[in-house]
């Protein structure tokens, strides 16, 4: 028997994780030209790619069981297709129509804020959320002024939610012809030099506390210092 292509998964499908579980069984699927196994049913003439149907319904049955929990995976075993576990699995583990989660999603992104972090770290946790929600409600494929407001909206959140240290970038941005999109937006953000006068000096701070006296500048004879370093642009992803 062929080895697991989801031997590499670490992580089995606990319940609470089956959006990501999904989306790396389903791609690893389609690399290895099975994805019809759990998306289809089961063809009447076994013809083609399906000339060899039962075999490959078999070997997808126990690759898709490995990368499960035990409990989880006790409920499917009485399945007799690759696509029976699959439909009950996102039966009873998808979120697609909980309104509840859906809800909860729209007020996590609202509340997001920057607070401090870095802009990647920021910009990539907001992404993350807008990604997980249009998994949970996509748009429909022929409406692009729906799509064109998500994005929109993205966007915006990202924007209001940075530091103050940001606002500058930020305003440009805002009030520009053409607000850019997401991507474009945190590109510019990345290159953008801020004066490091209104960056926090966390690092300088700490130090301070090191030298005699409690002042990090005054460690000299007779509480003599260098002064402070001379002011240098930093970046707003600092």
């Amino acid at each position: 028997m062929k080895s697991s292509p989801f031997s590499s998964l670490t992580t089995k499908m606990n319940g609470g994780n089956y959006e990501l579980w999904a989306m790396q069984v389903k791609l690893t699927l389609i690399a290895h030209d099975k994805e019809h196994l759990i998306l289809e049913p089961e063809p009447v003439q076994k013809v083609g790619k399906y000339g060899t149907w039962f075999k490959d319904n078999s070997l997808v049955m126990v690759w898709i069981v490995g990368t499960l929990s035990q409990d989880i995976a006790n409920e499917v075993l009485h399945k007799e297709s690759a696509k029976g576990m699959w439909d009950s699995l996102a039966a009873t583990y998808s979120q697609a129509r909980n309104e509840t989660r859906i809800m909860q999603l729209h007020h996590d992104i609202h509340q997001m804020r920057q607070d401090g972090r870095p802009v990647h770290t920021y910009y990539s946790s907001l992404k993350s959320m807008f990604e997980r929600l249009n998994s949970y409600f996509p748009a429909a494929c022929k409406c692009e002024q729906q799509k064109a407001y998500r994005d929109m909206l993205m966007v915006g959140v990202f924007l209001l939610g940075l530091d103050s240290v940001c606002e500058f970038a930020k305003n440009q941005m805002l009030t520009s012809p053409s607000i850019p999109p997401i991507d474009e937006a945190y590109s510019r953000l990345s290159r953008i030099p801020i004066p490091a006068a209104t960056v926090p000096d966390t690092t300088s701070a700490m130090l301070a506390t090191r030298g005699r006296g409690g002042s990090f500048f005054a460690r000299g004879r007779g509480g003599r210092g260098r002064g402070p370093p001379t002011s240098r642009p930093v970046y707003c992803f600092y």
